[in-house]
């Protein structure tokens, strides 16, 4: 109600305004005025609608203005709402009094809009059939620039949609939680971050095609990738003027597409043509009828003969059970599938953040190096002789990092600080096993120099047939590192090196010898080296002799029982007992007293060697005894032995 009695405000005409909502947005702070509205004025030139005047409402309301107005018309009440009964029936909302004919009589002018009722009205407005796809292009534009915008300030919004107060009112029909609720980003500044780290390195080109690119959605996309990729986007116009699969492959190709290179395609999944189609009446159901598919059939892109190229579909239908079939198809399966957001969902501000998360988790993996899977599906280059190979080794990693369980770390890793990684280890495929051991247990202590994964790098790039299956190695523990976000140390780094590196030089053999022995002559005891390169570990040993090397990573196996020293015969004392190679240093047995060195450097004295070349990989105390010499080796001494072995095999 108001407090006194109101002055009426008749709205004036204004030809130059291209919208009606330029119009209501210049009534904002008269909130003691009563708006006149003559119901079939023509309040802007530039707009084709007989009715301007209850669009006119429709926007003063969709934007919060609860003033009573004053509608004048000719007509009656009946035709107005016959008209279009959907829309024209705001004019009977509290808060809203029709004058018809010019009758005087004394009007109540008093009475505001009720925000419930306009809201149970936008409801009922919005055809809900015609604004979904609408609201997720829209709101789900608007969303996640508000998102991005408060990730990366540097970011300013687009959008070159017209006005549209269906949209609006549709907007004002549900409650949105909005993004300004959020306290905090979480891990989106580290992912972005992280996404653009692989752009800039990867520097891809990206092909967009989507009736909306040009309204905002090729903005969004390459203001979140950044400047260190080449985009082009292929908006409404071209799709339109190329409709057909083959002239819209056409136009992708000419902007540069080269399936051995690493290429985004980023496809809308239902084009305008496709939401046109009468015959497409269930169209996520009929994918394969869709112009976007057909698209990637007409370009001969097939998920398992792509080299480098990258396909994410984006969509506005929220019903994930819809994409099941297109995730599963055997030929085309995209890499990625992007849910735009819409309205209807209600998402929290919260949830909408987990999904803008997601969408840049899911770039940053889609752009970043070519899976193994990927890699060896690279018919080109593969000989025959190795492809199967390949493609058997790629399995075998897969469910080696699927299969094993993140448990207690190995026992004679516990003694050191940091353990250092050398570029060979990670390409000893008969002991990939004990490596994902090591990665998933150890992980917060591991260091990977730079310069090592500078090579696994290189090697996963060239995928010659002279590396063998070492690119599948190399590319396959490369993902493991980054996912396990395992420490890349730059410490002990020559200039030379950060040269090559920071200018993607060719490097030369050993090129991680230098830092590696660097970082190994620092806190000598504290830290260990994996690494299979006898020279670098001669050298390190020369330099300083208590330097900690190892030649093998250390299984991980089940320890049986320790066999019991009580007297009596014991079946299980011959049971075999796995050992791998480790070291460990002046072990004093606590029965007799006795000492041994656990080493793995061949020739070096000490009483007991335990290595792979010269020791079996199963053993029992008797054999055990005749290792290490009978005239030294007491059962008590054998059975502690074993016990230490397999405690030390953990």
């Amino acid at each position: 109600m108001y407090t006194t009695q109101p002055e009426i405000y008749e709205i004036p005409e204004d030809h130059n305004a291209t919208s009606l909502k330029e119009i209501a947005e210049k009534l904002t702070g008269k909130e003691h005025a009563v708006f006149k509205i003559e119901l079939s004025r023509t309040y802007s030139a530039k707009i084709a609608d007989s009715w301007q005047g209850v669009e006119l409402l429709l926007w003063i309301r969709v934007l919060g203005m609860l003033n009573h107005v004053l509608l004048v018309t000719n007509a009656d009440l009946g035709s107005i709402l016959r008209l279009n009964r959907r829309r024209n029936s705001i004019i009977q909302c509290k808060g809203s009094t029709v004058q018809m004919n010019g009758k005087s009589t004394a009007l109540d002018l008093s009475e505001r809009a009720d925000p419930m009722e306009l809201k149970e009205y936008f409801k009922g407005f919005v055809d809900l059939t015609n604004i979904k796809h609408t609201s997720a292009n829209r709101f789900g534009l608007e969303r996640l620039q508000q998102l991005h915008r408060n990730n990366d300030r540097s970011y300013t919004p687009l959008q070159k949609f017209a006005p549209d107060v269906e949209y609006e009112a549709f907007k004002q029909a549900y409650s949105i939680d909005p993004i300004s609720s959020l306290n905090n980003l979480g891990d989106a500044p580290k992912l972005l971050q992280r996404l653009r780290t692989v752009v800039e390195d990867k520097r891809p080109k990206i092909i967009m095609v989507d009736d909306m690119a040009e309204m905002g959605w090729s903005h969004i996309f390459h203001g979140i990738l950044g400047p260190g990729c080449d985009f082009h986007s292929i908006g409404k116009q071209d799709i339109s003027n190329n409709s057909s699969p083959q002239a819209l492959a056409t136009i992708i190709r000419s902007k540069g597409l080269d399936i051995k290179e690493p290429h985004l395609l980023i496809l809308d999944l239902r084009l305008l043509s496709d939401e046109e189609n009468e015959n497409l009446e269930r169209p996520m159901d009929d994918y394969k009828e869709l112009l976007s598919f057909k698209t990637l059939q007409a370009l001969n892109l097939r998920k398992n003969d792509d080299l480098r190229l990258r396909v994410m579909f984006s969509t506005a239908s929220k019903d994930a059970s819809k994409l099941s079939a297109l995730k599963k198809d055997r030929t085309y399966a995209p890499h990625g599938i992007f849910i735009k957001e819409g309205i209807e969902s209600q998402l929290s501000a919260h949830k909408s953040l987990s999904l803008y998360c997601d969408m840049l988790k899911m770039l940053r993996e889609i752009i970043y190096k070519m899976s193994a899977t990927s890699l060896i599906n690279d018919g080109e280059l593969l000989h025959p002789d190795i492809e199967q190979h390949r493609r058997e080794l790629v399995t075998k990693l897969s469910g080696q990092w699927n299969g094993v369980k993140k448990s207690r770390e190995h026992g004679s890793l516990r003694w050191h600080q940091d353990i250092c990684l050398d570029t060979n280890v990670f390409l000893a495929e008969d002991e990939s096993e004990s490596l994902v051991h090591l990665l998933k247990n150890s992980s917060s202590r591991l260091r990977v120099p730079r310069t090592v994964l500078y090579e696994l790098q290189k090697i996963a790039d060239d995928k010659s047939q002279t590396y063998g299956s070492n690119d599948v190695l190399a590319s396959f523990f490369i993902d493991r590192i980054d996912e396990l976000q395992i420490e890349i140390t730059e410490e002990g780094m020559s200039d030379n090196q950060r040269n090559v590196i920071a200018t993607n030089q060719h490097h030369p053999p050993h090129f991680a010898d230098g830092q590696i022995k660097t970082i190994m002559l620092e806190n000598v005891g504290q830290r260990l080296l994996f690494t299979k390169d006898n020279t670098l570990r001669r050298e390190i040993l020369a330099a300083s002799p208590n330097a900690k090397i190892q030649f093998n990573v250390p299984r991980v196996t089940v320890a049986s029982k320790r066999p019991s020293s009580s007297g009596g015969s014991n079946h299980k004392l011959n049971k075999p007992a796995p050992v791998r190679s480790f070291e460990v240093r002046d072990v004093k047995l606590s029965k007799t007293g006795k000492s041994f060195n656990f080493i793995d450097r061949e020739g070096e004295h000490p009483a007991l060697i335990l290595q792979k070349s010269a020791f079996p990989t199963e053993i029992t105390v008797e054999e055990l005894k005749r290792l290490i010499g009978r005239s030294i080796a007491t059962n008590n001494t054998a059975r502690e032995l074993l016990g230490i072995v397999n405690q030390l095999s953990k």
